[in-house]
């Protein structure tokens, strides 16, 4: 079954994958996708923003979740506040390299739901076992960045990394949610107002970054691996040491200062990690330069190779014009201007990478360009030149 066939067929689900790389291939009403399934006997029933491990997780943590909610609803409230701040660095990322909200959701809820729920089992068994303190300081960073990183490594069997921002945009990702779980457990058990604001201070306004500083170098990882077509097992190496290393200092550092009554020491931390966080910010700006210099000298290239019109390339040349145009469309129409943005981008880093496209993939890519333009913005008025 091709793309040709699928022209006129509206309803989105699993159908065996045209290129017979995999057994089931997801076809989203428009165009095929990326997620694919290696079932060979039954079609996945799950939603791209679910997963089985989702699922299961989901019945079990849920409702813990909705008995701290319940014991101190501010508690809720406030943990939610730092995961609006910094979905608008995720929201300017989504401009500059769109990928679709179902994954993003999905990766959220892994966070949330996944990774708080196996490292709360095992982190309490080793508090059981061995103490509070070696829980706090060895069990939940070895665990945690586990679970964590896991989750990128789905994303990435779903083929939804495609370079380092991809790769770094998943680990913030379930990282945010794993820290809004988790700052609602910490937030309902303080014993009174006071201490939730002094803990929702330390927690949410002084370092909501933390936890995706610490996964930050696993998606890096990733990335790389992707982007330089190399072992994805060999950069995971370095990036969840790392990941575990800064988390450990961080817990190692809190809980010494406590220990020896000397909480105002945890100050002189925080500026330390900003710094960090900042420097990680300003890499990734560096990143998402030289992603859109690569992106502009493909786009020539794209235009020759698969029929790009020309005030297509004149939109997606230029960055300013792209925002430009961008802001004059409804919602649906963003929807689609974004998924063809997507798919140049793809094909711009596939064609602008290190290794040569394979057959198959440069097949899926210039389905899912084909498929996009043909719902895109191709009525909208293109801005005048400045």
């Amino acid at each position: 079954m091709t793309t040709q066939d699928f022209k006129t067929e509206q309803i989105p689900g699993w159908y065996s994958d045209p290129w017979g790389a995999f057994a089931w291939r997801w076809w989203d009403g428009s165009a095929w996708t990326a997620n694919v399934s290696l079932r060979k006997t039954g079609e996945p029933k799950l939603p791209n923003w679910l997963s089985l491990p989702v699922v299961i997780s989901a019945f079990l943590s849920i409702p813990l979740i909705l008995v701290f909610i319940y014991l101190n609803p501010v508690a809720g409230f406030l943990a939610l506040m730092p995961l609006v701040l910094l979905f608008v660095m995720l929201w300017v990322l989504n401009l500059v390299a769109p990928q679709p909200w179902s994954s993003r959701i999905h990766a959220l809820l892994w966070g949330a739901l996944v990774a708080t729920l196996i490292s709360g089992f095992f982190n309490t068994v080793v508090a059981i076992i061995l103490g509070e303190q070696l829980a706090t300081i060895a069990s939940a960073p070895i665990v945690e960045e586990a679970t964590k990183g896991l989750a990128v490594i789905w994303a990435l069997r779903r083929k939804e990394i495609d370079g380092i921002v991809d790769g770094v945009t998943y680990s913030t990702l379930v990282a945010l949610g794993f820290a809004v779980v988790e700052n609602i457990t910490y937030f309902a058990s303080t014993p009174d107002f006071g201490s939730l604001l002094y803990t929702f201070f330390l927690r949410g306004v002084l370092s909501p970054f933390a936890h995706p500083l610490f996964t930050f170098w696993i998606g890096l990882g990733v990335g790389l691996s992707v982007r330089w077509q190399q072992s994805t097992f060999a950069h995971v190496l370095w990036g969840y040491p790392l990941a575990v290393v800064g988390h450990a200092s961080w817990n190692g550092g809190i809980t010494y200062s406590i220990e020896i009554g000397e909480e105002n020491l945890v100050w002189f931390a925080y500026p330390v990690y900003l710094v960090l966080f900042l420097t990680v910010l300003g890499g990734m700006f560096l990143i998402l330069r030289r992603q859109q210099r690569v992106f502009v000298q493909q786009i020539p290239i794209l235009a020759s190779r698969y029929q790009i019109s020309e005030p297509e390339v004149e939109i997606f040349g230029d960055w300013r014009k792209r925002f430009a145009t961008r802001r004059q469309l409804s919602s649906p129409q963003r929807r689609n201007f974004d998924r063809l943005h997507a798919s140049l981008s793809k094909l711009a880093l596939a064609h602008g990478g290190p290794g040569k496209v394979s057959r198959t993939q440069e097949e899926l890519l210039a389905s899912q360009l084909q498929s996009a333009r043909m719902s895109a913005f191709t009525t909208a008025k293109i801005p005048d030149r400045a």
